[in-house]
């Protein structure tokens, strides 16, 4: 999809046409629909088990999942080549937001609407249907050409935008998923901004009006995500572990808990309601140093590559930590003016050291020592697993 995304960038600034843009449109809605797609249902049905509430609702089916994204490419590819006559490609543009929006809705959302760091979610799903429905409503010329790329660019791809990115920052500078105050109205203005922007492009608002009102709500929107996010995102990483190794110790608690059965990164991604993405860098560190085994093929998955006996948590963490540097004085290339003449150094040393001594003293077999039925559970390990 990135692949044809820059294809039409490309072909637009080769021949101007307009169309290209407007493929261009269409095919970053159906990127938000796949990122989208493998990120939301599998967050949302973790944050119901972690609330003790029913996830089996939130349910996905192939069929769906491959109508809508076959639906969603051929309507791009429609768009692009201009091969196909209005009506057949309004058409497929009501069949792509049709399945979207099913989809979307059988994922829940109301559900999670407690959490609105997954709700925004959903409803950036929710956009993209919206507008691949107007795509198809204009090509009957029942709505303006334009509203449907309002739809997807202020609609879909503002509310996704902020939506990822109140999650992103919170979580890669190693803070709780707490959503910090205020930004729940910032969620609420870049909704409003695109719903301005739709309505004011049906004619029911002033052209003028709705679009000012739209913007401002968007400029408003980033501005309070800036002016919260701004002390997250400049000052350090709280001192704790990496995310890597808060990774990489899970992974293997949950290999732990499951012995003769092998799991896939996407097993243990939507248990934890981790990204696979990052994941998969973290087993194939824990791969390269012998904590973990991968087979390839039918049965195939991840396993343990020695018992959990043997497996120091403190061996672990030095393995994944990137640098032990507390301070900069730790490195002998640390700009301190002080540096060296006083004991703040020898100090945070001894303490790390005092850290990681008492991580040695435990194995992996001691983290899950009588715990191996509840965490099972918990992560949603079937009891029976199928041996190699």
């Amino acid at each position: 999809m990135l692949t044809l995304l820059w294809l039409c960038d490309v072909a637009y600034h080769l021949s101007g046409a307009t169309h290209w843009l407007r493929a261009a449109m269409l095919l970053t809605g159906g990127l938000i629909l796949v990122v989208g797609g493998r990120i939301t249902p599998a967050f949302s049905r973790n944050w119901l088990q972690r609330q003790g509430q029913q996830a089996p609702a939130i349910t996905s089916y192939r069929w769906l999942e491959v109508l809508t994204l076959a639906s969603t490419l051929l309507l791009v590819l429609a768009e692009a080549s201009r091969g196909l006559p209005e009506p057949l490609l309004a058409c497929v543009a009501l069949l792509a937001g049709l399945s979207a929006g099913l989809r979307t809705l059988l994922w829940r959302g109301w559900q999670v609407r407690a959490e609105p760091l997954l709700l925004i979610l959903h409803i950036g799903l929710l956009w993209v249907a919206v507008g691949f429905l107007l795509r198809g409503l204009a090509g009957f010329a029942l709505v303006s050409d334009a509203v449907w790329l309002h739809a997807l660019g202020a609609g879909a791809m503002g509310t996704m935008i902020l939506g990822v990115m109140a999650r992103v920052a919170l979580g890669h500078t190693g803070r709780p998923l707490a959503l910090p105050g205020g930004i729940t109205w910032a969620f609420g203005l870049i909704i409003l901004a695109g719903l301005l922007r739709v309505i004011a492009g049906t004619g029911w608002l002033p052209w003028a009006f709705g679009i000012h009102a739209a913007s401002l709500c968007w400029v408003a929107a980033f501005l309070l995500f800036t002016w919260r996010y701004f002390p997250i995102l400049t000052r350090p990483r709280l001192m704790r572990l990496t995310q890597y190794t808060d990774y990489a110790l899970r992974t293997l608690i949950y290999l732990g808990v499951s012995p003769g059965g092998r799991h896939t990164i996407r097993d243990i991604a939507e248990a934890y309601d981790v990204s696979r993405h990052h994941l998969t860098k973290v087993v194939q560190y824990l791969h390269k140093h012998g904590f973990v085994e991968a087979t390839r093929g039918k049965g195939g998955g991840l396993a343990l590559a020695r018992p959990a006996s043997d497996i120091v948590v403190g061996d672990v963490v030095r393995r994944m930590e990137p640098s032990t540097a507390l301070v900069e004085c730790f490195d002998k290339g640390g700009q301190c003016a002080i540096q060296g003449h006083c004991k703040l150094t020898r100090a945070l040393r001894e303490a790390f050291n005092a850290f990681i001594a008492a991580l040695d003293e435990y194995t992996l077999a001691d983290l899950l020592d009588e715990r191996e039925d509840r965490l099972r559970h918990v992560l949603g390990i079937p009891a029976v697993l199928i041996s190699d």
